[in-house]
C-alpha cells in the first residue's frame, strides 16, 4: 500500500529557500545575495513588502549587471508568490501585482514572503559566504 506523504507550508518554504541558497552557492554575489537575505526580514517588518520589493528593484537596477544578487533575490520572491498565490502570474511583475490587488491580497503575499525571508536569512547564514570572508 502507497502512502501519501504531505509537507507543510514550512517544510516546502524551507525546501525552496535551500534551492535559492544551492542556486547562488558558487555565484560571484554570494555574499552579497547574503548580506541582503539577511536584511530583507527586518524591511518587511519595517516598511511592508512592497516598499521592500521597490528597494530591492532599485539596488538590482543600480548594479548595471545582467544577474546581480538583488535581481536574483527578487525573482525567487516572485517564483515562490506565483507558485502559492493564484492573483501573481509569472509574466507579471510582482511588485506592480501587489500595487494593483487587493489588501487582503497583499498582506497574504505579505506574510509569506516573510516567513520565506526568514527561512533564507537562515540558510544564508548557513551556507553562504559572508561579505570580506572570501
Amino acid at each position: 500500500m502507497l502512502t501519501e506523504t504531505r509537507t507543510t507550508l514550512e517544510q516546502r518554504e524551507a525546501k525552496f529557500a535551500l534551492e535559492c541558497i544551492d542556486h547562488v552557492k558558487e555565484r560571484s554575489f554570494a555574499a552579497e545575495y547574503h548580506r541582503l537575505a539577511k536584511r530583507i526580514p527586518a524591511m518587511i517588518l519595517g516598511s511592508g513588502l512592497g516598499p521592500t520589493l521597490a528597494f530591492i528593484c532599485a539596488t538590482a537596477g543600480k548594479r548595471g549587471q545582467s544577474e546581480s544578487a538583488a535581481s536574483v533575490i527578487y525573482s525567487h520572491f516572485r517564483e515562490w508568490l506565483t507558485e502559492l498565490m493564484d492573483v501573481y502570474s509569472t509574466d507579471d511583475d510582482l511588485l506592480k501585482n501587489l500595487m494593483t490587488n487587493d489588501m487582503n491580497s497583499y498582506l497574504v503575499a505579505q506574510d509569506l514572503a516573510l516567513r520565506f525571508a526568514t527561512w533564507l536569512s537562515r540558510l544564508a547564514d548557513a551556507f553562504l559566504p559572508k561579505e570580506g570572508s572570501e
